[in-house]
């Protein structure tokens, strides 16, 4: 199970990284990778608490974001009028 999650926590370790850089081909030696490997197991219970506050932080972000589209739908609604 842990092995598991590792790996995907790998994988998203490269695609952030591919992302920052801006380089889709990068690649990462097997040594440099047994090293963060390695990290991510002896850390695994600091990245857990990281990552749970980083997705708290972005569901309340997009929350935030969707609440101020719809309230700038209804500012430029004009009010219902009554006949």
């Amino acid at each position: 199970m842990a092995s598991n999650s590792i790996r995907i926590l790998w994988k998203k370790f490269m695609k952030y990284i591919r992302k920052i850089l801006k380089n889709k081909n990068l690649l990462i030696d097997d040594e440099m990778k047994k090293k963060i490997y390695s990290d991510f197991i002896r850390y695994s219970s600091e990245l857990a608490k990281c990552i749970e506050e980083y997705n708290l932080f972005f569901y309340r972000l997009i929350y935030y974001m969707h609440y101020k589209e719809y309230i700038s739908i209804l500012e430029k609604i004009d009010p219902i009028s009554f006949i």
